[in-house]
């Protein structure tokens, strides 16, 4: 029911690791600073590349809201790397002969890790703290990966012999994503913030999506798709394949689905098909008035009736039992 991944707060040990898969898996780096220029340049271009180096990049850049947006996923490769990490030890044990999970003194020596304040005369006692607390937390994520590597044999032969269905929420893509009418229209103006929610959402599909429901994408969908990825493969900018791509991932009505158990499940989508009121409501704390936004639809009209489409067509019958699956909370904010 949502989460499967985190694309935000990503364990400082992993990410050096997953931008040598993702570099593995595409063939060479996205060319992000065709987003945006500055992406291109010092100090932007350093911290991309570097642990710790992105929460500034995805708060003002791609206008996210995570605050454990550090070691963000951006690139589709990325995306991907971290859905095979989740779900493959040979991989972990490939990354264990080729040396790629570093310890911090080694990540430090190779200049891997951005710092805030900077190791200099000015900053010396700051950057001493900042790197203090880098290393603690370092080594508490070395400790929580390890344990994960010892149980993942184990869940990869739980999942293969368990039918297993599943639908995203926010951490899929990225924290709090699609909360509000704001964060939405927000992060949609933003070249970045848009790229990085549509390589989360090609990523769902290619891991998830396709396989809970292979039917729901015809054949130009997988076209559009096929013919954006290989020309990423290559390293080739093609402007119209990549605004069709990015606009069918963003304009995507049919992530919900039914899956045929007994009794049918209908899996909800509570992301990409929300409802926002945002006529002002009042509100008062204490001596406190103001005006705030009402709470959201999870599910819009539109939604309701491509869900009830869908039942229709699977066999369902009105007044017969059906499961619901929602990401959690079906009430609230979140």
């Amino acid at each position: 029911m949502g989460d499967q991944i985190y694309a935000d707060n990503v364990a400082d040990p992993l990410i050096l690791a997953i931008s040598t898969i993702s570099r593995e898996l595409i063939g060479h780096k996205e060319p992000l600073s065709n987003l945006d220029a500055r992406l291109g340049q010092l100090p932007y271009f350093t911290a991309l590349t570097q642990m710790n180096g992105r929460q500034f990049i995805m708060e003002r850049i791609a206008q996210f809201t995570s605050s454990q947006a550090q070691n963000h996923l951006m690139e589709l490769g990325e995306f991907a790397a971290m859905y095979l990490l989740s779900w493959n030890p040979e991989l972990w044990a490939a990354l264990q002969k080729q040396q790629l999970l570093p310890s911090f003194e080694e990540a430090e020596e190779q200049q891997l890790i951005h710092f805030s304040f900077p190791n200099t005369d000015l900053y010396q006692k700051e950057h001493k703290l900042e790197r203090q607390k880098l290393k603690d937390g370092y080594l508490e994520q070395q400790e929580a990966l390890i344990y994960f590597q010892e149980s993942l044999t184990r869940v990869r032969k739980l999942l293969a012999n368990i039918p297993t269905y599943m639908i995203f929420d926010d951490h899929d893509i990225t924290d709090d994503w699609n909360l509000s009418a704001e964060w939405k229209m927000t992060v949609n103006h933003a070249p970045l913030g848009k790229h990085v929610a549509a390589n989360g959402l090609c990523a769902y599909w290619l891991f998830q999506g396709w396989g809970n429901e292979p039917d729901a994408f015809n054949l130009d969908f997988i076209t559009t798709m096929t013919t954006y990825l290989k020309r990423l493969r290559k390293g080739v900018t093609h402007r119209k394949s990549y605004e069709n791509w990015l606009e069918l991932l963003c304009e995507f009505t049919s992530w919900h689905y039914i899956a045929p158990t007994h009794p049918k499940a209908v899996f909800l989508d509570t992301r990409t098909m929300r409802e926002y009121d945002t006529a002002p409501k009042p509100l008062k704390f204490g001596q406190i008035i103001k005006e705030s936004e009402g709470c959201q639809k999870l599910v819009n009209e539109t939604g309701w009736s491509l869900i009830t489409a869908k039942l229709e067509n699977s066999s369902w019958k009105k007044e017969s039992p059906l499961i619901v699956v929602s990401a959690t909370p079906v009430y609230g904010m979140a």
